[in-house]
């Protein structure tokens, strides 16, 4: 009984063991998929792989291509290679720099590509190097550290990479490095997207930029960059610049940021250019804010919608505006204050906010000139500024065109004002409404004035365009020579009527076409009318006469002699059609089409396109009553000598056998 015992014994044991030794393996066979390098990986300088265990390949010692995925840091010490992750991954521990290319400095033409790296303090990070490429790299920033940090570094391409972060850190960081290129990457929830710090002539172009602090800061003297092309979206600001001059910002989307779109802080001569800003209504303060003396730059063509201010200056001057397009922002579309002074504004739009354009604090000797501002509530405000030229500008369809509070000594003329309530609004301000004469004031929509006379006093006959009486605003505020029609009074001549000597006429003989032309508008006119006549189209070109001369209001009849010789026989439709003149905008009456005429046989008096007794009956009745004194119907007087006599008989007789010879 007992031996029994021991053999199973034993048979127990010998089972167990095997099943201990699996399970003793198994944290062997679950840990062999990263490797582990004994220390830092070096790519040495003479082209080796310290250490050599380390897994990444070469055979050329160009090309590196790692392996397997790498837990450790990585150093390149030599120039003129190829770094290809292959799609692994390398790993820190959360502290140092993934790829290091500063501990020998002055590499060049390296190329890194096809990783993910995560969890260091650098991902990568370039010291004295130029000509390096990173690209198609996934890197995983950590809290307050960096994707890829430059520094005295040039000419490198940083390209089609992803850049991500939880919260935190700056996904592309250039320090004192110039004419590097930043372009296609995916940046999405750091701290600072890209951020440029005394660097200059370096592209930022088609980034895509992502619910970061800020998308794009060029700050400390980051000169003579170009940023175009990217879209920033989710940013508290899309993008900034702090004293950084002579920049362009070409074509960037910039969507959804809270702060502002773009803001410019004591940065001059920058150039902002088509840009496309969507704020997020209530959440969003500022389209382009222009601040603490950021002076001498261009804004041209820029779109703002649905920020609190679409153009925002303070304290800001010599800056000019141009061709931007404001819309539905809720409290102003072009804002200006804190004694921002000599800034040029015109052929801006600003539609459908609470204020088109909204000056104050002390803003003063600023030009606004040639815009439009419509559908807002009020068109344009003045508060406590001075000295402003309004000019040229299309305000219409406002609840109130201007605003004025202690605003005196600013100067309007040429402006038009259509379809208020009340054109103006005026407290504590005294302002001059006219350019005087002839250069006339504004156009009012409510101004019911005539038109009989001219000269500074308006007591000259003759229209000049300047109504003959007072615009008065208030006590202080009178517009002295408004306008009869909206600027610019652009020159305008008409045809308006045609009249025909014949109606019927016998190829090869004349018709006199008496034309009657208008100048409608305000200068002196001289330009050509041309005649044709139309059977079907096209038209065929009669002839070109010169009106000379034509002055203001003035109309004239003038008379051109049409030899139909070549035309074909049928019945014409006759045009007389002015020329446009310069900056003639109303052209819809230049042409006049009237006068029905028959070109035919010669005798056919009564249009039926033959020569037959009923003519012979015609001809002989006016020339019986021509000599007995009843009268001379020119149809007859074939010679045109005012008579009807032998020789208008030899001709008809002529004409009869002409038509009825084969």
């Amino acid at each position: 009984m007992e031996k029994g015992e021991s053999k199973l014994e034993k048979k127990a044991v010998s089972g167990i063991m095997p099943a201990l030794l699996l399970i003793s393996l198994l944290p062997l066979a679950l840990n062999i998929q990263p490797v582990k390098a004994s220390g830092t990986i070096h790519i040495r300088a003479d082209g080796s792989i310290d250490p050599p265990t380390a897994p990444i390949s070469t055979i050329d010692n160009v090309t590196y291509t790692f392996t397997n995925n790498i837990n450790d840091f990585l150093v390149i010490e030599r120039s003129s290679i190829v770094v290809d992750g292959a799609g692994h991954t390398l790993r820190g521990n959360g502290s140092g720099r993934g790829i290091d290319l500063v501990s020998f400095g002055y590499l060049s033409n390296i190329t890194i590509r096809n990783m993910e790296i995560r969890e260091f303090d650098y991902a990568i990070y370039l010291e004295w190097c130029w000509n390096i490429n990173i690209s198609r790299n996934n890197i995983l920033i950590d809290t307050l550290g960096w994707g890829v940090w430059l520094q005295w570094s040039w000419d490198n391409t940083i390209a089609g990479n992803n850049l991500t972060s939880e919260w935190g850190g700056v996904a592309i960081d250039l320090n004192t490095s110039p004419y590097n290129t930043l372009a296609e990457n995916y940046i999405s929830g750091n701290e600072q997207g890209i951020r440029l710090n005394n660097s200059l002539n370096c592209k930022i172009v088609r980034n895509n930029i992502d619910t970061n602090g800020h998308g794009i800061e060029l700050t400390d003297s980051s000169d003579n960059n170009i940023l175009g092309g990217n879209n920033v979206t989710f940013c508290n600001v899309g993008i900034n610049l702090s004293t950084s001059s002579n920049n362009t910002l070409a074509e960037n989307n910039i969507t959804l940021s809270n702060e502002a779109g773009i803001i410019l802080r004591g940065s001059s001569n920058n150039s902002l250019t088509e840009n496309n800003i969507i704020g997020r209504a209530s959440f969003s303060q500022r389209g382009i804010w222009l601040n603490s003396s950021s002076n001498n730059n261009s804004l041209t063509g820029n779109a703002m919608t649905n920020n609190k201010y679409g153009i925002s200056l303070t304290s800001s001057s010599h800056n000019t505006l141009s061709g931007n397009n404001a819309t539905e922002n809720w409290h102003s579309g072009i804002y200006i204050q804190e004694t921002s002074n000599y800034n040029n504004i015109f052929g801006n739009n600003v539609s459908a906010n609470w204020h088109g354009i909204y000056i104050e604090e002390t803003s003063n000797y600023n030009n606004l000139v040639g815009n439009t501002a419509t559908n807002n509530w009020y068109g344009i405000h003045l508060g406590n500024s001075s000295n402003n030229i309004l000019a040229e500008n299309d305000i219409r369809v406002n609840d109130y065109s201007i605003e004025l509070f202690g605003s005196s000594d600013n100067l309007f003329y040429h402006n038009n004002f259509v379809n208020a309530i009340a054109h103006a609004v005026i407290y504590n301000s005294t302002c001059v409404w006219d350019d005087g004469y002839p250069s006339g004031g504004n156009y009012w929509s409510d101004y019911y004035g005539v038109d009989f006379y001219h000269g500074p006093n308006q007591n000259l006959t003759g229209c000049d365009g300047v109504g003959d009486t007072l615009y008065i605003i208030d006590a202080n505020n009178t517009d002295h020579y408004p306008l009869m029609k909206p600027y610019p009074q652009s020159p305008d001549v008409a045809a308006v009527n045609t009249t025909l000597s014949k109606t019927i006429v016998g190829v090869g003989y004349p018709v006199l076409i008496n034309v009657t032309v208008e100048n409608q508008g305000y200068f002196t006119e001289t330009f050509n009318i041309t005649f044709y006549a139309q059977w079907e189209p096209p038209s065929i070109l009669i002839g070109t006469m010169t009106v000379s001369n034509l002055s203001i209001g003035e109309t004239r009849t003038t008379t051109y002699k049409w030899n139909t010789t070549g035309f074909a026989k049928g019945i014409y439709t006759i045009i007389a059609a002015a020329d446009t003149v310069p900056r003639e905008t109303d052209i819809d009456d230049n042409s006049f089409t009237d006068g029905i005429i028959k070109v035919t046989w010669v005798g056919d008096f009564d249009g039926d396109f033959d020569v037959d007794y009923d003519d012979i009956l015609y001809f002989v009745t006016a020339y019986i009553e021509y000599w007995s004194g009843q009268g001379k119907d020119s149809a007859c007087d074939f010679d045109g000598d005012c008579d009807i006599d032998y020789d208008d008989i030899l001709i008809f007789v002529s004409a009869y056998i002409n038509y009825w010879t084969p």
